[in-house]
Order: structure tokens, then C-alpha cells, then sequence
């Protein structure tokens, strides 16, 4: 008695929650996530709504290929499930009356196909004779035919759905980037669903791949020495640079991220993808006091975009920040985190997400587009660390002339603006010498510990003391070569 209310109970709540998902999907308010799955825990005989039932196996037959080892893939789950819930659903109510449904899994070049199989039911003559099937069935309000149960009911059309589920099942197909079919044939009714989802991989993989095939990239950063490290990042992904845009420069820049991304996804062919990579703090020229928040910004163009091109963008927010109540906003609003203080190579952290996001064909192996007559051919990457450096200890030295000339008439939200800039230049640059790294940690600890609403009452010793850090780490990391230029 109690395990049966208990199943009642947990099934009553996967609908309400199936019914919130496709809800947000139907709105665009979803943002998917994919993550490591096994395909039993999504696909399961448990999701059937019969758990335990002595003809599960029987009625409800599910094989796989490969048949044992099936790997675990990167997908949205309750995307997944949600799609093979339905497609179950329906095949029971439009199908056979207690014929055999059964589900065929298999997953192929990072790819996973599953069909849903059912024995043919009332008027499925007339059903094989359309001409334009998946048109009509995904269509939204269309509904073909009546559940096998309904057809002699009277009041059948009071009691059938609005027609919105084929609908439904390709909206979250084209979240899951992928697509859904169904094919009505003599002897049998086969939906099938096809996505990206790629088998956790050999991460020497993201040594020899890169995004040099129909990728372009649009990045966002205040700051010209973060603007430079952005530049960097997409060359080292080999993303031809004439596909490359890189704004930040004034505030109008800054406010027309939205329309800029529009237009882009307007001249892009249908099968190219996007990388937007977007500082969190994004901060208007002074004396304006005002901060646009990268992620929400990103947050704010995903709703304006069409479905179809938001599937094919990979949203970044990049940050210095990263405490848990950080990541949780940032990932609430955009596809995944890049630390300005990295603990691996940002290329190697872009590739992962990417992969995961839009699957291995979406990378090109180095190997592969070697031989390809069609890729793009790019220079080796310039070694800018040179550069780079210099322009940062431009920077620090620019801000702390700032800050050392507004201390007492700027407002600490203001002062805390800059040098929490300082803060990811530092972080950035952080050098692999241990001398190195350990004063630029122990800049960034002083820095962090300055954070709050209030202006510390000790600041000005403070700031004397992250001055003489700034001086030191300039003059021996930053130009090692040049020793006055620090002074």
C-alpha cells in the first residue's frame, strides 16, 4: 500500500516537473545543460510509469548498440528524458492496444539516435498515406488521430490533448541540437531522435583539435589588455581572424552587443556556430559609475535570439570572480565559466565546453583538416607574451595614477571597480615562476580582502601596501628587462 502511494506520488511529480520543462522550453527560458549520463538512468524501463510491472521487460523491450559498455554521454537529461517519455506516451495511446512498443539505442561518432517502435493502430492505412508526415505531426495544435482507446468515444474530442506534443518533442530536440523525425510504415510507427552526445572522451583529444572550421567568435572586454588576451585566445583556437570580432572599446560598443550578435547570426550560413566570451564587470568610460553585467547581458540577447541561432552559440562569461554564489549566476545565465586566473590553458577549457555543448564533429582535428583541401589554412599564432605584458603594466601603472589621484573624492563602489580590474590583470598574468606566482597570489588576497560594501577604515595603508606589491610585481614580472619602467 505505502510503496504504491509512494509511486503515485513520484510519478504525479515527474509530470508536473515534464510540464514546467516543456513550458520553459516553449517560451525560450530553458538554457540546456548538458552532463555526464548513463543512458539507463534517462531511457530506463523507469521511466515508463511502471516501475517494477512483471511485463516491463516484455511489453517495453530495449536494445542498445553496443549491446553491453555503453559509454557515458554528455546530454541534457531532462531534455532527453522529456522527448522519451512522450515518445513512449504516445506510442501506447496511438499504437497497438497493449502491442509491444520497444526502444532501439545507439550512439555513433558522438552521435545518439534512439527510435521508438510501435505496432500499428486504428487508421494507420490512412496514416501512411501522407505525403508531408513530419511537417504535420511536429506541427504546433496539429493532431493526426485519436487514442486506440478513444476511437468509438463520443466525447473523444473532449478528452484528447490540444495537438501541441510533436510540437513540443521538436522544440526540445532543436535545444538538444539536434532533430526528430517520424515515419509511418506498413507494419510499424517509427519516431526516432537524433543529438549530439558525446561519450566522455580522452582529453588528449583537445591537444590536437581546434575551431578553425565554420566558427566565427565575438568577444566583449572594457579593458585593452583584456582585449588583447581575447585576441590571443581566439588565435590559439585558430579561429581565422576575419571571422573574429572584439568590442569593448567605447560604450556604445558596449550597449549594442545584442544587435551586433543579431546581424552576425543573420549573414552567418545556416550551419555555422558562434563563441561569445564576455567579461562579467563590464565598466562604462568615467566618470560614468555605471556596470553592465557581462552575463546578463548574455543572459538578456540569448531570449532575443531565435531558437535556431541560439543552438548555435556557445555563451562564455569570464571572470576573476569565482566563489559558488558567482558560478551559480553565471551558469543560470550562459553555457559555462572562464577563469581570467586559469588553472588550465583557456583553449583547452573552450574545446571541452565546446565539444560538450555541440559534440566531437563540431571540432576539427588537426589531423584531419590537414588533409582537408577545403580548411583554412592559418598562421602559426604570433608570440605576443611581450606585448601583452607591456600593455598590462600600462594598465596598472594608469590605474594606480587613477587611484592614487581620486582616493579621497571617488566612491568606494568606484574605487572598488578599478581595482578589482587590477585584480584580473593580475590574475591573468600570473607567472609560472614560484617567486612570481606567490606575489601575485598574495596581490590578489590583499585586493579580495578590501571587498564589501564599505570603504575599509584602513584603506589608505592598504593601498600603500598593494602599491608596493603593484611596483614590484611591474618592475621584475611584468618588464624584468626594463627595470625603470615600473617607476
Amino acid at each position: 500500500m505505502l510503496g504504491s502511494m509512494r509511486t503515485g506520488l513520484s510519478h504525479t511529480l515527474e509530470t508536473v516537473l515534464s510540464q514546467a520543462l516543456a513550458r520553459d522550453v516553449l517560451h525560450g527560458n530553458y538554457v540546456p545543460r548538458t552532463a555526464p549520463c548513463r543512458i539507463e538512468e534517462a531511457l530506463g524501463n523507469e521511466t515508463l510509469g511502471i516501475p517494477g510491472a512483471p511485463e516491463t521487460n516484455h511489453r517495453f523491450p530495449i536494445r542498445t548498440r553496443p549491446a553491453v559498455g555503453f559509454p557515458v554521454i554528455d546530454v541534457d537529461r531532462r531534455l532527453l528524458t522529456l522527448v522519451y517519455r512522450n515518445a513512449i506516451s504516445n506510442a501506447c495511446k496511438y499504437g497497438k492496444s497493449g502491442g509491444i512498443v520497444s526502444t532501439e539505442i545507439e550512439l555513433e561518432d558522438h552521435t545518439l539516435t534512439f527510435r521508438v517502435i510501435n505496432e500499428p493502430g486504428p487508421r494507420h492505412a490512412d496514416l501512411c498515406k501522407l505525403t508531408r508526415v513530419n511537417e504535420q505531426v511536429f506541427s504546433k495544435g496539429r493532431r493526426l488521430h485519436l487514442p486506440s482507446d478513444m476511437v468509438d468515444s463520443q466525447n473523444a474530442t473532449a478528452r484528447v490533448s490540444k495537438g501541441d506534443g510533436g510540437w513540443i518533442m521538436k522544440r526540445c530536440a532543436e535545444c538538444m541540437q539536434g532533430e526528430c523525425s517520424i515515419r509511418f510504415e506498413p507494419e510499424r510507427t517509427v519516431f526516432e531522435l537524433t543529438c549530439p552526445a558525446p561519450a566522455r572522451f580522452d582529453e588528449a583529444f583537445l591537444e590536437d583539435a581546434d575551431l578553425s572550421v565554420d566558427v566565427w567568435a565575438v568577444g566583449v572586454e572594457d579593458c585593452e589588455f583584456q582585449r588583447m588576451k581575447l585576441a590571443e585566445i581566439f588565435d590559439k583556437l585558430r579561429i581565422p581572424r576575419a571571422r573574429v570580432t572584439i568590442l569593448g572599446e567605447s560604450d556604445e560598443e558596449l550597449k549594442s552587443i545584442g544587435s551586433t550578435l543579431s546581424i552576425l547570426f543573420a549573414r552567418l550560413p545556416p550551419y555555422a556556430r558562434v563563441l561569445f566570451v564576455v567579461d562579467e564587470n563590464l565598466d562604462l568610460k568615467w566618470p560614468s559609475t555605471e556596470t553592465i553585467s557581462g552575463s546578463y547581458m548574455a543572459h538578456c540577447v540569448r531570449k532575443e535570439l531565435p531558437l535556431e541561432a541560439d543552438a548555435r552559440l556557445l555563451a562564455l562569461v569570464r571572470s576573476s570572480n569565482d566563489s559558488e554564489s558567482d558560478l551559480k549566476l553565471y551558469l543560470d545565465r550562459t553555457h559555462g565559466f572562464l577563469n581570467k586566473a586559469p588553472a588550465e590553458p583557456e583553449r583547452i577549457a573552450i574545446l571541452r565546453m565546446w565539444i560538450q555543448r555541440f559534440g566531437f564533429k563540431s571540432a576539427t582535428p588537426i589531423r584531419q583538416k590537414d588533409k582537408d583541401s577545403k580548411a583554412i589554412a592559418m598562421p602559426a599564432p604570433s608570440k605576443t607574451e611581450p606585448n601583452n605584458n607591456a600593455v598590462a603594466a600600462s594598465e596598472i601603472q594608469r590605474l594606480m595614477r587613477l587611484l592614487d589621484k581620486s582616493m579621497h573624492e571617488m566612491p568606494w563602489s568606484e574605487l572598488w571597480r578599478w581595482l578589482h580590474r587590477v585584480k584580473g590583470i593580475v590574475g591573468v598574468t600570473r607567472p609560472s615562476n614560484a617567486a612570481g606566482t606567490d606575489l601575485a597570489n598574495r596581490l590578489i588576497h590583499v585586493i579580495e580582502s578590501t571587498r564589501g560594501d564599505d570603504r575599509p577604515v584602513d584603506f589608505v595603508a592598504i593601498w600603500e601596501e598593494i602599491k608596493g606589491m603593484l611596483d614590484d610585481y611591474v618592475r621584475t614580472e611584468l618588464m624584468p628587462q626594463n627595470p625603470e619602467s615600473g617607476e
